[in-house]
């Protein structure tokens, strides 16, 4: 049986989302009546037998709203003493609390909302190779946007060959979302912890390690509803009140 463990990434301060940040953590953002933390408990929920969240800014407003379970799923809190380690730092040590085997990591930046579609591709990937890495990516059809984010490279096979962060010139109309999938294996990769100031690492890093000798998959369904919140600007109105 698949036993997969669902890590959320909820550490972050959300500082270009201040003042509201000042208050209230980032994965905590309403969307439609639900926040995003949830939004993605929810699309992840058949996917996983159990959940890690990674908190840090006001983590204890994050582990009040969930509780120790979700809909019946058991919720696990861990916490990232340098949350500007980065995402592999976090996913570090959300993998320190594992204590059991397990097959798979489904891996999710909290603050950011995926429609189902992207765990359907997900899920439907795993099943047919659970021992190969994937990544979760959207078509922007904005080609003005494509500078704004980690834009995708594929090789010619249609396999991940890097990611190029804000591209001044066009790369690829795929950019990543923040959805991740790694079989348990990727743990004898996981390059040692960089202890020096202000140094971050990148989930991203992962990635290019196992390239280098095995592949790695790319899922973009063509339709698929996807809202990132940068911004005060981008805030939806119930949060304000």
């Amino acid at each position: 049986m698949t036993r997969n463990i669902g890590i959320l990434l909820a550490a972050g301060r959300g500082t270009r989302l201040q003042p509201f940040t000042d208050t209230t953590p980032k994965p905590l953002v309403k969307y439609q009546g639900k926040t995003s933390l949830e939004w993605n408990l929810d699309e992840m929920f058949d996917l996983v037998e159990y959940y890690i969240i990674v908190v840090h800014w006001l983590s204890e407003q994050i582990i009040a709203k969930i509780g120790p379970e979700y809909r019946g799923k058991k919720v696990v809190y861990v916490v990232q003493e340098n949350p500007k380690g980065g995402t592999l730092d976090a996913f570090r040590v959300a993998i320190n609390q594992i204590s059991k085997e397990f097959t798979g990591l489904v891996v999710a930046n909290s603050d950011d909302i995926r429609g189902q579609e992207y765990y359907q591709e997900l899920a439907e990937k795993i099943s047919q190779n659970p021992l190969e890495p994937i990544m979760a990516a959207k078509i922007e059809p904005d080609k003005s946007k494509l500078n704004q984010f980690g834009v995708i490279k594929l090789d010619s096979s249609g396999k991940y060959q890097e990611i190029v962060e804000k591209p001044q010139v066009f790369v690829s109309d795929l950019i990543n979302i923040g959805l991740y999938y790694f079989p348990a294996k990727i743990v004898k990769i996981m390059p040692e912890k960089v202890n020096k100031p202000g140094h971050e690492e990148y989930l991203i890093d992962l990635f290019n390690i196992w390239v280098k000798t095995n592949p790695v998959t790319v899922v973009s369904p063509k339709q698929g509803f996807y809202k990132t919140i940068t911004s005060m600007s981008d805030l939806p109105p119930e949060n304000l009140g």
